[in-house]
């Protein structure tokens, strides 16, 4: 399961139904991009659907349940960290996943991809200045 893919689709599914562009918008949390609302609503009714009823991400004496992200990515290392979950988001699928950790250990592990792919498309993220 790729939580970002969930996302992307569960917002497009209401951009169909209501036919408008920000459908995670909420008046008092307009200051958050939609990625941010929707991840915040995923993570916290995720973990009611499975009777954890917590008020933080994370919190002493519960399951510590987690996806580490691969900072070298080129698009996670050149996106300025307020783009940083959009980009998660709707910026590509589960390749930005290194690891899944279920009860803190870890169960899985991706090869990285070749270092002179990753810096050719670094360059080329910093030639077009669209990530600032």
């Amino acid at each position: 399961i790729d939580p970002f893919d969930e996302i992307r689709m569960l917002d497009y599914g209401q951009r169909l139904i209501s036919n408008k562009r920000n459908t995670f918008h909420q008046h008092n949390l307009a200051h958050f991009s939609g990625a941010e609302v929707a991840f915040h609503h995923v993570v916290l009714n995720g973990n009611a659907a499975v009777g954890i009823e917590i008020e933080k991400y994370f919190e002493l004496d519960y399951p510590l349940n987690f996806i580490q992200l691969d900072h070298n990515h080129p698009l996670l290392s050149e996106t300025n960290k307020h783009q940083l979950l959009d980009t998660l988001v709707y910026g590509s699928g589960n390749e930005f996943v290194k690891d899944t950790f279920v009860n803190g250990k870890s169960h899985s592990e991706k090869e990285n991809l070749d270092s002179n792919i990753r810096e050719d498309f670094k360059k080329t993220l910093k030639d077009l200045k669209n990530r600032d």
